[in-house]
């Protein structure tokens, strides 16, 4: 008896979910198995890296002359580590996610979607750079309290208080990021009413919301040929709001009111829709 179309795509998922994906009728069933599958694969791969991991450094403490306790220790050490990156790793994809759908449910555009999720994708990137001067921080820590000759208890403790210090960094970090970016949703959200407004002029609706690239500026020629984001369009001065993407030089962002003359589209793309994010590759390994 020969098998249906439907039938041949479980089985070929239940075998395979990536072949089922590529020729399947069922695309959303299809869709759904393939997304699985990769969350399986990408989750089983670091567990075995973490594995392999915890061996090399085993096999070196032993080689360095550690006792068999001391090197499961070290290596239950990296296994800790290589948790917390998992768990992070996971935080982060699921964060994306959030964004997309938040930005579906408030039926945001394209652009505003996709600026979004760069915009997370910058936070975790901060993230990620946090966790590895925190890391470094509290092993420089810990080998000049080994080499000070300190006690094992003023070790932990001079360890604890590093970590601690190196937390509520990023914390601040983190907060300050965040705010800056629910005060841009908010100029955004300003940004597409002007844009629908039949009364703002069609050249500055053609550019609000879009990244622009500066140009013929006498002033601060320094911003020439620099890409922004077109966040409001002040009617009263006849100007748009610029965010400048490159901060200065002392890490503050820059915003500049210019005419509509100075600016022009810097992605032709803008009005296509971003990219699903099922088959982006994970911000962390």
């Amino acid at each position: 008896m020969r098998s249906s179309a439907g039938e041949k795509v479980l089985l070929q998922s239940a075998v395979c979910p990536r072949r089922a994906y590529a020729w399947g009728p069922r695309r959303n069933v299809c869709r759904r198995e393939k997304k699985a599958y990769d969350l399986h694969a990408t989750h089983v791969a670091r567990q075995r890296r973490m594995v392999q991991e915890m061996a090399h450094v085993k096999a070196q403490a032993l080689a360095h002359g550690a006792s068999e306790k001391e090197a499961e220790m070290h290596a239950a050490q990296c296994g800790q580590w290589h948790q917390r990156q998992i768990a992070m790793a996971q935080a982060q994809e699921n964060q994306l996610r959030q964004i997309q759908r938040e930005a579906t449910f408030e039926n945001c555009a394209p652009a505003e979607t996709q600026r979004r999720i760069e915009a997370m994708r910058a936070i975790q990137k901060a993230e990620v750079e946090a966790q590895a001067e925190h890391t470094r921080a509290v092993q420089q820590t810990q080998q000049a309290a080994v080499q000070s000759g300190a006690a094992p208890e003023a070790i932990q403790q001079r360890v604890t208080q590093c970590a601690r210090v190196m937390e509520a960094q990023w914390a601040t970090q983190r907060t300050a990021m965040l705010e800056a970016e629910k005060t841009l949703r908010k100029s955004m959200a300003e940004a597409h009413r002007q844009r629908d407004d039949s009364e703002t002029p069609k050249q500055v609706r053609t550019l609000l919301t879009k990244r622009v690239r500066i140009s013929g500026l006498s002033a601060r020629p320094e911003l020439n040929n620099a890409i922004g984001l077109a966040k409001r369009y002040v009617a009263e001065k006849g100007r748009i709001a610029v965010a400048v993407e490159a901060p200065t030089k002392d890490g503050k962002p820059v915003e500049v009111l210019l005419k509509p003359a100075n600016l022009t589209l810097a992605d032709a793309d803008d009005d296509d829709a971003p990219p699903p994010l099922d088959d982006a590759p994970p911000p962390l390994d």
